[in-house]
């Protein structure tokens, strides 16, 4: 028998942290993954960290109709209550998913959601979306206060 899939099962365990893949934009046939297959993949590393260890709690994984970034194809988002919000556009590989769950152990562990920039996985360096919301304001993606 199979188990339940972590994000169906109780969120008793859930710390706030949550990532939502955008599943509205017209972009699902532009790079190698579906919407549906980019969450289930995605969904499937992060278990993997969470039994390794490198995620006290299992982030839960969401599709979404709109992320606001339709001109970034495969967009994801992870925030959590008081944290900073990143989004990431462009994710077409296994490698690209690999990264993002690197970076979403970064995040997790960063009390404010500000990973050190110097440490983002080589793949997402050139993929953050242009906007930024934390609870502080509205940031750039180098991390400063966008005007």
């Amino acid at each position: 028998m199979t188990p339940p899939h972590p994000d169906r099962t109780s969120r008793a365990a859930d710390d706030g942290h949550r990532i939502l893949v955008c599943g509205g934009c017209p972009h699902a046939g532009e790079t190698r993954f579906t919407r549906v297959d980019l969450a289930d993949r995605l969904r499937a590393v992060l278990s993997l960290n969470h039994a390794n260890g490198l995620l006290a709690s299992f982030v839960p994984v969401r599709r979404v109709t709109c992320l606001k970034a339709c001109l970034f194809p495969n967009a994801i988002l992870i925030e959590a209550p008081g944290k900073a919000s990143w989004g990431f556009g462009g994710i077409a590989s296994a490698a690209d998913i690999d990264a993002f769950a690197a970076f979403v152990v970064l995040y997790v562990k960063n009390t404010e959601g500000l990973p050190d920039r110097a440490h983002w996985p080589a793949e997402l360096r050139d993929k953050p979306l242009p906007w930024l919301t934390t609870h502080r304001g509205v940031l750039a993606p180098d991390g400063s206060r966008a005007r």
